[in-house]
């Protein structure tokens, strides 16, 4: 049922004491897939706002290590666009970027508008 080579297609990474690191997810996902091939994923940071900058820093900082990971830039509202853009072209591993609800400054987040 698993196919033989395994690319995962939405995985989070976060720093921290117990950090959520691309080696603690290729041994965890790697443990799940038998005789399978983990050949990489797409990850973001986790999508906290107080997080973000750190996040995205630690993102950058675990994708230089994996070759065959690429990631997604979380995002807000008050993002300025050209810097935004200039970390997307600086590296060249990102290849978009996330918006979270978990920005939008109200009280219920699920249903907000994207520019919220």
């Amino acid at each position: 049922m698993i196919p033989e080579r395994v690319f995962d297609a939405h995985a989070h990474v976060r720093p921290g004491a117990s950090p959520w690191s691309l080696d603690s997810w290729r041994t965890s996902v790697s443990a799940l897939l038998g005789e399978s091939q983990l050949v990489g994923g797409l990850f973001t940071a986790y999508p906290k706002p107080d997080e973000q900058k750190t996040g995205n820093q630690f993102l950058l900082d675990e994708l230089a290590t994996a070759p065959d990971c690429r990631g997604l830039l979380v995002v807000g509202p008050r993002d300025d666009p050209a810097a935004v853009r200039n970390l997307l072209h600086a590296h060249p591993q990102l290849v978009g970027f996330k918006p979270y609800h978990t920005f939008a400054d109200r009280p219920e987040t699920f249903e907000a508008p994207l520019a919220d």
